[in-house]
């Protein structure tokens, strides 16, 4: 499905996206690694990414250190009155829920 098409495609752009990017894809070109080819976006995937970017902006923090929240469907449901979507809800919902795991996972270690 897209959860893993949408994970891969994040990570490929946090490590390799941006002037950041150009950095690291400049470094391994330096140290002769083969690039890592740039994953495919079709407008389903381009769609899910910016639904999660925006979505993420309403995260919640909680305590006084403001440790991150994952997010709930309180912010789907508040995207969704607001942004029609190409996919089905359940699938959109599943990818958003993916993608906030997988920040979770390399953020919050």
């Amino acid at each position: 499905g897209y959860d893993k098409k949408a994970i891969a495609a994040q990570r490929w752009l946090s490590e390799f996206g941006g002037e950041r990017g150009e950095k690291a894809r400049w470094k391994r070109e330096k140290l002769r690694l083969p690039p890592i080819p740039e994953p495919e976006i079709d407008p389903v995937l381009k769609e899910l990414l910016y639904a999660y970017s925006v979505i993420s902006r309403a995260r919640r923090y909680a305590g006084m250190a403001g440790v991150p929240l994952p997010l709930s469907l309180t912010e789907i449901n508040e995207y969704l009155a607001t942004h029609p979507v190409l996919i089905e809800r359940d699938e959109f919902e599943a990818v958003i829920f993916a993608l906030d795991d997988q920040y979770f996972q390399e953020q919050c270690v």
